[in-house]
């Protein structure tokens, strides 16, 4: 796809804050088509007339396809699922959906409204490459990669992983995703799973406010002490997008590298992870 030619139109999960607001707001800056979609009020200047906004949990089905019916068939250029849940307090049930679940049921049907050479940028974690997969975390992630939601498994992940739901449901996006690739490849639509570093995102302060060990030891694996800007994570989402990042449809991206590029590919694809 030439994007020069062919208008973008960009939808971004999670776009009423972090990372997924400032995805949102730069693609609108750029010129930029926007849809954007939030539980919450998504709160961005509308200036161009290019923004269409929706109050919607990820986890409504109807919702989201009424955003997606509001672009139109084969006209995405690109979507960013930023939406997410973190790994502090929450209901195992809500991070399993949000994170796991709700992605996977769009990656499921997004070839209707995504045009050909589009992408499709999940956002990662780095707890998801470490989580040690059950037999049964693996079971489940194949089951909704196969269009199912075995009630059964679902549950039994819950009481596995109970204490790192955010890490499993992370890591059985990525299996999903490797599972996915070749069928949307078929429609020429592209997949990566992209991985910030620790970022400064509510997601943190909640992480720094309610469980100080795991706090501990996300800052003590930082080189410099800094968290990253979503402004500068978001950057490098959109100038991965820009590029020709079809030939790297299902790999792990990171953001910024040790030779100062936004983004850098880790050297394996998400099979050699899964």
């Amino acid at each position: 796809m030439n994007r020069a030619i062919k208008e973008s139109c960009v939808l971004v999960t999670g776009a009423a804050s972090g990372i997924g607001a400032h995805v949102a707001r730069l693609s609108l800056n750029g010129g930029s088509c926007v849809i954007a979609i939030d539980v919450q009020s998504v709160s961005l200047e509308n200036t161009t007339g290019k923004l269409r906004a929706f109050s919607t949990d990820v986890r409504d089905e109807g919702g989201i396809i009424a955003a997606l019916e509001s672009a139109g068939e084969r006209s995405l250029t690109s979507i960013v699922l930023a939406a997410a849940v973190g790994p502090c307090g929450k209901d195992p049930l809500v991070t399993l959906a949000v994170n796991l679940e709700s992605p996977v049921w769009l990656l499921q049907r997004i070839e209707k409204w995504m045009c050909p050479g589009g992408i499709v940028v999940l956002l990662g974690s780095s707890a998801g490459l470490r989580f040690k997969a059950s037999n049964s975390m693996r079971e489940y992630a194949e089951s909704l990669a196969c269009g199912r939601v075995d009630e059964s498994l679902r549950m039994l992940v819950v009481q596995e992983c109970f204490d790192d739901s955010y890490g499993a449901a992370k890591w059985g996006l990525l299996y999903a995703m490797n599972r996915l690739k070749k069928r949307l490849r078929r429609h020429r639509i592209g997949v990566v799973y992209f991985v910030p570093g620790p970022t400064d995102t509510q997601m943190a302060s909640e992480m720094r406010r309610n469980d100080p060990v795991r706090w501990a030891s996300v800052i003590a694996g930082l080189g410099d002490g800094k968290l990253q800007a979503p402004s500068d994570v978001a950057a490098s989402i959109l100038d991965f997008v820009k590029a020709d990042s079809m030939q790297l449809t299902g790999c792990i991206i990171h953001a910024g590298s040790k030779t100062n590029e936004r983004w850098y590919v880790e050297g394996h694809c998400a099979q050699c992870v899964v």
